[in-house]
This record gives structure tokens, C-alpha cells and sequence, in this order.
């Protein structure tokens, strides 16, 4: 219990002046350096988590970094009597909440408010530090009219380390609050950003979203967003129509403009820099301004019918025929054309995939005249389209229904795609596609003018090469297991030469930011490669750069392709980028007439969300996350989630409570751990790892923490888990080096063993609820299909899908039914009768879904728990930048 008087290392309390969720504030003095200070004391729970604990003693030496004198400084982090508090600067004087309760500012008192806050936030940007909970307060206005930011950071530091609730983002208490934590809750939430109020990640742009929010209080003396309760403010955050109404008449009209641009639901179309609204604020730019000039009452949400469908293609095709028509010109002019940017939709009743494999959906031809992208209605498979950069409509590829990672012929009349188990081709002139060689599961090719076709035919495979009229291929790379468990390479692109080529070389055990996750050049004449870079992202080259994704920006390298090096450094062109970790894929595209074209949206984030058979929602599970494989526990009380970090690509196990809606963290290796599979009495999970060495090595852990991890089965190959026998006597796991078998592993000590192993993949097992079934699936067919076989002798092998299976999900109770995913995502149920005969009956498709790898199925057969992306019209809309000329 802490009391005024008591002292605490060299600091004697004084008074208590603010509680929150996060802790209690208290005014103390420093009697080393003779000078008040806040001290701000974290709550047990806190301080009794060490994980948390480091992490946040991580993000306060970054903090106590920051020296600027608009910002509240912290001075230490300190531990006694068992306490552990925060030492920061007390700053005298009336917070701006207290102040606008009396009423708005001036016009030029607001605007001297808000740009010393411009050069707060501008000061601790450059040093990577969001706010993340920026309000009146927590900026203070001294005695001496100096403005202080509190509290910069701390949210973040503060915050559950995974936290996805909104009313979780800030709980931190500002200096001089005294109210409860629903009221610092309610407070926080009419200043979050629209990406905040969901759940999701946020950048700097969270902060301009507030700060526009707080100027406008300012300004006008009440809240843009108030309600009774947190979930109706949120609600006001992500729907009401941003009003401009109450805007005094006086206000220059740079400041309306930068208010405008500050609040744009859109975080990819708002003000980007803090930096510019310190500028906008600057008295030389209001004096250049001139006065208010009428605006719009209200900017409401953009229309997403057909007439914004119009506008947009309209708009898209202007510029598309400006830049070709400048194109035509021969660029004859001194000045490079200005840089522009537009928005495409899709098709009218559609929208865009992004999603998986589709992530390589978006191309440009090499002649800059036209794209594809992905598309589809919401059942059935997307399709592959093309447009003509100038036309106002898409055309679907014929026959490309569910085709995947197009990429185009060198003369730009010809496609190349993957479908169905095969590497195809398709000529734009006309005809139905052909196909060219055997591609289990493509992930990207390249076209030469030689006409050599560089592909990845499958996930676990080298670089193959092939001739565009086909033949059989020969692999021109070889996997090195050694290299950090190297498995995978995929995304060849052929450098101008047509000689040498860019393709990604990485490990499905590692995370996405791990060493063994990068970029590397080949050469068709020669067996020497050269590593460029570490990246965990498909890369392409165009106009003397290298494109690749990092943290979610399209980046951009000076490149030069004679001495195949870097020539400077990255710079960002865009942000927002569409990105699968588990793909090692962004969705963008370049060419070398200076069009760039990528699909923004949060692709990861999705809810845990039951359904009946029908397809019918029945409830949410948990609120959105970056979730991949998920697994029920035999009881149905608990699943255990699979969930990435979407900055670093790695991932952790987690628990959560099915009935309370709650999640634990289970696994805290910096390594990657994935695959969650729960013992048959549900107190043990086995998982993947690599956290013993570079291949992913199978793990297992007490569910309910207790204990170390330890390992249950290491190989020289990579291992993954699939499932855990009824008995508890064996667990079914994926193991190979460039392809999976179907392997046993004995619990009892007894020597593993294969029950299925041929040259095709084959995995992805689940045991029959007596234990003497295995379902599985292979593409032993040329696609991928689900078979039975019997256990554990494996004798007898029947097909039971009949138009390809992508996931196999489970059984029902009484082993009549199994679930699985077909390969345009619908969720089907096929009937067995097993015995000495087993008698299939023709599977049912139940109904379509999104949820890529992250599905289960309850034991009644009744129910299906699926990862739903968080918005479920989300369409991934794609940018086009048009005359980029390579600058920053």
C-alpha cells in the first residue's frame, strides 16, 4: 500500500494524482536531483509477468531515449519493496481536457496548441515511437504556455503484448485522471483511429487520426465522437460521418485542408507525415493560406455502388490513357511527368482476392499496357482477368477459373498460370489454355524471350526450368536442408539479361524474418548463385530497382544488373501492402515504363467465428487476429491457435477458453512454433518448432503451461504434427526434405515408420475416431485429392473427393463423415461406411468459405469453426501508380 511520506528508493511521495487500468499515479520528489516527479506504479499482475515485464522494460529505454521539449520525459524504470514504477517528468499546469471543458480555443490558440504537438508526435515518429493513445489528456499546457505530450508510448508498452481488443489498446492513466477505467476506457476510445477501434496493428497514422480529432475539439469545444457507452463510441469512430459544420468561419483554409486530410478513414489516404501538418501550421503557411473558404458540412463514408464503381474505372482509365498516350510521346519533354496515383475496383457484383495463393494475383505486362488480378463473386473459384490500361472493363481468362501466381510471356500476348496440378499457358489473341508440364502446386513463374519458362512446381521444391511448348522439366536450383533447413524455392524473375534470375530461398519451419528467409540471384549457364538479401518476400526487378515487401511496404533498391549489387538504399513507395508470411508473397507488381501496382488491406487479420452446415454464423470465438492452423481439444472446451506477429512473420501457440472467449499464451521461444495438436485426454499439445535447429522438429508442452517444452520427435527432415492417435499410442506427422510422406511416430519409444511414401506429397492426416483410419491427403493424381487407408498397416487406399481437396478437416463422432476443404475453399462433407468394404458416397458441398488455412470441425458434425478475414467484403482494392520515375 503506497502513503504520502513513504520513500522509495530516493523518492519521497507526496500526493496521489491519477489511477487508471494500468496503475496508480502518484507526485513524488526526486531527492537526489531535488525536483518533483510523476511516479507511476504498475499493478502486480504486471509486474509479476516476466515475459510482459521485459518487454516493456524494452520499450522504456526506447522512450527515456526521447529528449524534446515538447515531450513529458520518462527517467527510469526502478523496482522496490517489491514495486515497480515509472519515473517521469511532472508537468505543472491544466491538462487540455480540463481546458475544453470550459469551452473551444481561439483559432490561433488551437493553432499553436496543436503545432507543438505536431512537433512532439513529428520528434518521436523519427525515433519509431507511435503515442498510440493521443487525447486532451495527455497534452498539458505549463505556466509558461509551453505544451507537453505525456504519456508518448507508453500505451504500447503498457498493452498486452497481443492484445486485439480495442478497449485493451490504452489503459495507461494520464497524470491528472482520477476517474474509473470505463471512463479512461470511454475516453481513449473517442480518439482512436478507425484501424484501432477493429483491432488492428496501427502505424503513425493512428496518431494523426487523433491528432486530427483533438484539433477539431479544440476548434469547435466538443467531441467528433461521444456516446454512453465504449462499444456505441466505437461504433461513432467507424461509421458517423466526419462533420465540419461546427468549424468556426475565421479558420484559414490550410488549416480545413489539413483537418480534412488528418481525418480520413482511409490510414492509406491520410496524411501520412506529421511532419506536413507541422508545416501546414507554421505561421508563414497560414499567412500564405488566405481565409476559410466554404466547405462540405460533412465527409460521409465513400459510396461502394456502382456510380463509385464508375467514377473509379472512369478515373483509372483517364490516367491509364494519359500515361500511355505520354508513353507514345517518347517521354520527349525535360520535366518527368508528375507521379500519379489512382484506386481500381472490381468487377461489378465482385470483388478482389488477395487472400493465400491469390496473393499473386495482381501482374503487369512487360509492355505496361495491361493487368491481371484475381477475382470472384463469393462462391465458386475467382477467376483470372485481364485489362487493358485504357479500357473501362476486365475480361476473364477463359478456362482460369481457381488459377494461381500468373505471370507473362516476354511479348506480352501470352499467360502463364498454374491449375489443376499443371503449369498452363494461355494466348490472349484467343483459344482455350494448354498446358505445358506438371506442376503439383505452382508458386510462381518467369518467361524468358528465349523462350525458357523458370517455375517453382510445388511448395517443397527447387526452381525447375521448362520450354514454353512444353517438355519435361529439370530442376535448376538445388534445396540445401544444411542452409538453415532450407525447403522451399519459389517466385523466380528473370533480370533483363534473361540469364540470370531472382528467386526467394526459405524454410517453412523458420519465421518470416529468420536468416534463411531470403533473396538470391541464379543463372541459367552456371551453377554459382549469390545471396542479395534477407527477406521473407517475393521479389521483382523493374526501372533499376528491386521491389520487395518489408513490415508491409513496398520497397524499392537502386540495382544494378551488370555487377548485381545494391547501388543505395530502400526507400518506401508504398504502404499497406497485402502480405501472406506463410506464402512468403506481397501482392504488387512493376514494370519498366514506370507502372507499380499493389493491393493494400490487413489479409491476416480474421475472427474465429462458428458455423453451422448451412454456412450460417453462429458466433464469434475471439476477436480478430493474424490466426493460422487452429485445432479443438477433444472435450471442445479449448482450442489451441496457431498466431503470427505480423511485423516479424513469427509465431507462437496460444489457448483459448471456448466458452469464456478468452486466449493464453502457451509457447514464448523466440523460434517459430505452429501446428497446434492436442493430446486425446487434452492436457498436452504438440506443435512444430525450430527452436532445437533449423528444421521444424515436433515439440510437446502441458496445456496448461506447466512445464518446458520437450521434444517428441527430431529428424534430419523437416516434421510436422497432424494429429494424435485416439489411444494416445501414435501421432501422425508430415516428414520429408522438398515434399511431404506420411509418417507414424510411436509414443512408446518403438521406431518410427511411414505408412504412406511415394514420389507424390502426401499428409495432412487425421485419424477415425476408433483409431483404425487414417484420412489423408495427396496429389498422387496430378491435383490434390483426400484418400482413406486403413491404420496402421496401411493396406487398401480410396479416393473419397472427387474434384480435389486442398484441407483435410476432420471426422465426425461416429466416423460416418469426414470434412474437408475443397480446392475453390468450399467446406464438404463426404459419407463413409467403413468395414471390409467401404462404400463412398458422392461428397456435399455445405457451403463456401474464406478461411484459408484456419478451420476445425466440432465432433456433432453440426458445427465448423473458421478464420473469417475481418471484414468479410473486404476486396483488397489495388492502386496503380502511374510515371513512377524511381525517386523517394
Amino acid at each position: 500500500m503506497i502513503q504520502p511520506g513513504q520513500t522509495l528508493l530516493h523518492y519521497r511521495i507526496v500526493e496521489k494524482i491519477g489511477e487508471g487500468g494500468m496503475g496508480e499515479v502518484w507526485k513524488a520528489v526526486d531527492t537526489t536531483l531535488d525536483r518533483e516527479v510523476a511516479i507511476k506504479f504498475l499493478p502486480d499482475a504486471f509486474a509479476g509477468d516476466a515475459e510482459r515485464l521485459a518487454r516493456f522494460e524494452r520499450e522504456a529505454k526506447m522512450l527515456a531515449t526521447l529528449n524534446h521539449a515538447n515531450i513529458a520525459s520518462v527517467y527510469g524504470l526502478h523496482e522496490s519493496d517489491g514495486k515497480r514504477f515509472i519515473a517521469m517528468e511532472m508537468v505543472p499546469g491544466e491538462d487540455l481536457a480540463q481546458r475544453l471543458a470550459r469551452g473551444p480555443l481561439a483559432v490561433e490558440d488551437a493553432v499553436d496548441v496543436a503545432r507543438q504537438v505536431a512537433e512532439a508526435l513529428e520528434a518521436a515518429h523519427e525515433q519509431g515511437v507511435i503515442h498510440r493513445d493521443l487525447k486532451p489528456a495527455n497534452i498539458k499546457r505549463t505556466p509558461d504556455g509551453k505544451i507537453k505530450v505525456l504519456d508518448l508510448g507508453l500505451a504500447k508498452a503498457l498493452a498486452p503484448e497481443t492484445s486485439s481488443d480495442p478497449a485493451s489498446v490504452s489503459l495507461s492513466p494520464t497524470m491528472t485522471s482520477a476517474g474509473t477505467v470505463a471512463g479512461t476506457l470511454l475516453g481513449t476510445a473517442a480518439y482512436m483511429s478507425p484501424e484501432q477501434a477493429k483491432g488492428r496493428a496501427v502505424d503513425r497514422r493512428a496518431d494523426i487520426w487523433a491528432f486530427g480529432v483533438v484539433l477539431h475539439e479544440m476548434l469547435t469545444g466538443s467531441k467528433m465522437f461521444e456516446a454512453e457507452t465504449i462499444s456505441e463510441t466505437l461504433a461513432a469512430v467507424l461509421r458517423d460521418d466526419v462533420s465540419f459544420d461546427r468549424l468556426p468561419r475565421d479558420i484559414p483554409a490550410s488549416v480545413t485542408s489539413l483537418l480534412k486530410r488528418c481525418l480520413d478513414r482511409d490510414p492509406r489516404t491520410r496524411l501520412r507525415d506529421i511532419g506536413e501538418a507541422r508545416i501546414a501550421l507554421a505561421p508563414e503557411s497560414l499567412a500564405a493560406s488566405g481565409p476559410a473558404v466554404d466547405v462540405p458540412t460533412s465527409v460521409a463514408t465513400p459510396p461502394r455502388g456502382r456510380e463509385w464503381l464508375a467514377w473509379a474505372v472512369a478515373a483509372v482509365a483517364l490516367l491509364a490513357v494519359v500515361a500511355l498516350a505520354w508513353l507514345a510521346l517518347g517521354r520527349g519533354s525535360a520535366d518527368p511527368p508528375e507521379e500519379i496515383r489512382a484506386s481500381i475496383r472490381p468487377p461489378a457484383e465482385q470483388r478482389f482476392e488477395a487472400y493465400g495463393t491469390h496473393s499473386g494475383g495482381v501482374t503487369i505486362s512487360p509492355d505496361g499496357t495491361r493487368m491481371t488480378f484475381v477475382s470472384g463473386s463469393g462462391s465458386g473459384r475467382p477467376s483470372l482477368y485481364v485489362r487493358t490500361l485504357g479500357s473501362d472493363t476486365a475480361q476473364p481468362v477463359p478456362g482460369s477459373e481457381g488459377a494461381t501466381y500468373p505471370f507473362w510471356s516476354p511479348d506480352s500476348r501470352q499467360i502463364g498460370f498454374f491449375l489443376g496440378g499443371k503449369l498452363k499457358k494461355v494466348d490472349l489473341g484467343g483459344g482455350a489454355p494448354m498446358t505445358i508440364c506438371d506442376a503439383s502446386e505452382g508458386r510462381g513463374g518467369t518467361w524468358n524471350r528465349d523462350g525458357v519458362i523458370l517455375f517453382a512446381p510445388d511448395t517443397q521444391a527447387p526452381i525447375h526450368r521448362v520450354l514454353a511448348g512444353g517438355g519435361v522439366p529439370e530442376p535448376v536450383t538445388n534445396l540445401d536442408i544444411s542452409r538453415l533447413g532450407e525447403t522451399t524455392h519459389r517466385y523466380p524473375f528473370f533480370l533483363p539479361d534473361g540469364n540470370h534470375f531472382l528467386y526467394l530461398r526459405g524454410s517453412h519451419a523458420a519465421a518470416n524474418d529468420d536468416d534463411v528467409n531470403s533473396i538470391w540471384i541464379g543463372s541459367l549457364d552456371s551453377d554459382e548463385t549469390t545471396e542479395l538479401m534477407q527477406s521473407g518476400s517475393n521479389a521483382r526487378y523493374a526501372r533499376g530497382h528491386l521491389f520487395f515487401v518489408r513490415d508491409r511496404f513496398l520497397m524499392a533498391q537502386p540495382f544494378d544488373t551488370s555487377a548485381l549489387r545494391f547501388t543505395g538504399d530502400a526507400f518506401v513507395v508504398g504502404e499497406e501492402i497485402v502480405f501472406q508470411p506463410t506464402f512468403w508473397r506481397g501482392a504488387f507488381d512493376a514494370s519498366e515504363n514506370g507502372l507499380i501496382v499493389f493491393q493494400g488491406g490487413l489479409a491476416s487479420d480474421r475472427f474465429l467465428t462458428w458455423f453451422d452446415r448451412d454456412g450460417n454464423e453462429l458466433e464469434v470465438l475471439a476477436q480478430p487476429g493474424s490466426y493460422e492452423t487452429i485445432r479443438l481439444s477433444p472435450d471442445g472446451r479449448s482450442l489451441a491457435a496457431t498466431v503470427l506477429d505480423e511485423n516479424s512473420g513469427r509465431a507462437d501457440i496460444w489457448i483459448h477458453d471456448v466458452k469464456r472467449k478468452v486466449g493464453s499464451r502457451l509457447t514464448f521461444d523466440e523460434m517459430n512454433d505452429t501446428q497446434p495438436v492436442w493430446s486425446p485426454d487434452g492436457k498436452r499439445v504438440a506443435f512444430q518448432s525450430n527452436r532445437a535447429g533449423p528444421v521444424g522438429n515436433i515439440f510437446v508442452r502441458q496445456a496448461d503451461g506447466r512445464g518446458d517444452a520437450e521434444v517428441l520427435f527430431a529428424s534430419e527432415a523437416t516434421a510436422t504434427p497432424q494429429d494424435w492417435s485416439p489411444d494416445g499410442k501414435h501421432l501422425a506427422i508430415d516428414h520429408g526434405i522438398g515434399k511431404s510422406d506420411l509418417w507414424i511416430v510411436p509414443l512408446d519409444g518403438g521406431e518410427p515408420f511411414s505408412l504412406v511414401a511415394t514420389e507424390f506429397d502426401e499428409g495432412y492426416a487425421r485419424f477415425s475416431p476408433d483409431g483404425e483410419w487414417l484420412g489423408y491427403i495427396s496429389n498422387e493424381s496430378g491435383r490434390y485429392e483426400l484418400y482413406l487407408t486403413r491404420f496402421p498397416g496401411g493396406e487398401g487406399k480410396w479416393q473419397l473427393s472427387a474434384n480435389g481437396a486442398d484441407w483435410l478437416l476432420g471426422w465426425k463422432r461416429d466416423g460416418t463423415e469426414l470434412y474437408y476443404l475443397d480446392l475453390e475453399g468450399g467446406l464438404t462433407a463426404v459419407r463413409v461406411e467403413l468395414g471390409q468394404n467401404v462404400v463412398v458416397d458422392m461428397p456435399q458441398r455445405l457451403f463456401p468459405t474464406r478461411a484459408g488455412n484456419t478451420w476445425d470441425s466440432a465432433l456433432d458434425g453440426e458445427r465448423f469453426i473458421l478464420g473469417v478475414p475481418d471484414d468479410p467484403t473486404e476486396d483488397y482494392p489495388i492502386t496503380l501508380v502511374v510515371n513512377w520515375n524511381g525517386s523517394r
